[in-house]
């Protein structure tokens, strides 16, 4: 199974690249870059925090393709989305999917499986192995991938972990959807153990598997760009990359893609409208690499639910 894991700490990201100029009157407070990207990482913290006592309903559309281009496979999953606080880790969360439907026909028992899922997984040994329980009954119907992490993290450049290792730079202002927003460049400058290419450790880093030789060097990086509310510095969109650059390769080639768009909400910040994540298969020998997978998440309305959503071990009598 290929899998992108997503430590908690890490705000993921990305978005359809979408250039609108500024009409003459629409003016933006002057601040500098580094106000800008401190502004912008301190609602990263805020909007995990919001965004944990939410929920929607989710469409995640599978697209497989073959070696033309040409989709040669398609599949739809229908899902409930919301977040799971684990019961072996205080503070620790995980994105739970019950999936209601397959290509249009309704999952028989759906709730009930819920429910029996969640007394299950409270009794595992420790938080990776309910981590894991929720990634995939979450994805048991994804194919061979398992996407974790997309929805509810945002923006991993801005992440205090990996500060130091991005370098951001200003590129103007645009508008969207009549809200002004900056534009910021960021590329990775340097490499770090949790920006990696087929080397997971279980939860604890940012990393996706490809085809080809694990064991070759891939020297993995992010770039990308964000577009930032100039009012509220919410993430309105980012176009995320993800590269790689064996010995060989003259340049970074890259190997998936993230284009996240967000959209204004009742709770303060901007949730997940659409999200794309697209693969790539890599050919190390041709020094070449094809379009593989796309697979694009669709949300309604998020919502509050009525409790909590969390792990609980009771007491045996």
């Amino acid at each position: 199974m290929r899998i992108m894991n997503v430590q908690r700490s890490l705000f993921l990201t990305a978005i359809v690249l979408t250039t609108v100029s500024f009409a003459r009157g629409q003016l933006v407070q002057e601040v500098t870059p580094q106000e800008v990207i401190n502004r912008a990482r301190a609602r990263t913290t805020v909007y995990l925090e919001t965004f944990k006592n939410l929920l929607s309903e989710e469409k995640k559309t599978f697209e497989i393709y073959e070696k033309g281009g040409k989709v040669k496979k398609r599949k739809t999953v229908d899902s409930t989305f919301l977040v799971y606080q684990l019961s072996k880790e205080q503070g620790r969360v995980a994105e739970f999917r019950n999936v209601v439907a397959v290509d249009g026909k309704r999952v028989s028992d759906a709730d009930e499986r819920a429910k029996t899922f969640f007394e299950k997984v409270v009794a595992s040994d420790n938080s990776q192995k309910e981590y894991e329980q929720i990634r995939d009954e979450s994805s048991r119907f994804d194919e061979d991938f398992a996407v974790n992490g997309l929805t509810l993290f945002q923006a991993i450049a801005l992440s205090e972990k990996l500060r130091g290792r991005f370098r951001y730079t200003m590129a103007g202002r645009e508008s969207i959807g009549g809200k002004n927003v900056y534009v910021v460049l960021f590329e990775q400058m340097r490499a770090d153990p949790a920006i990696t290419v087929n080397s997971p450790t279980a939860s604890d880093n940012y990393d996706i598997e490809i085809d080809g030789d694990k064991s070759v060097e891939l020297n993995a990086r992010i770039r990308g760009k964000m577009w930032l509310d100039a009012d509220t510095f919410n993430l309105r969109r980012e176009l995320r990359e993800r590269t790689i650059q064996p010995d060989g390769f003259l340049q970074p080639v890259v190997v998936a893609e993230d284009l996240l768009e967000y959209t204004d909400t009742d709770f303060g910040i901007l949730a997940p409208k659409t999200l794309s994540h697209v693969q790539y298969r890599v050919r190390l020998k041709e020094r070449e690499v094809v379009k593989d997978t796309k697979i694009l998440f669709e949300y309604g309305k998020f919502t509050q639910p009525d409790v909590e959503v969390k792990g609980e071990v009771k007491d045996k009598p």
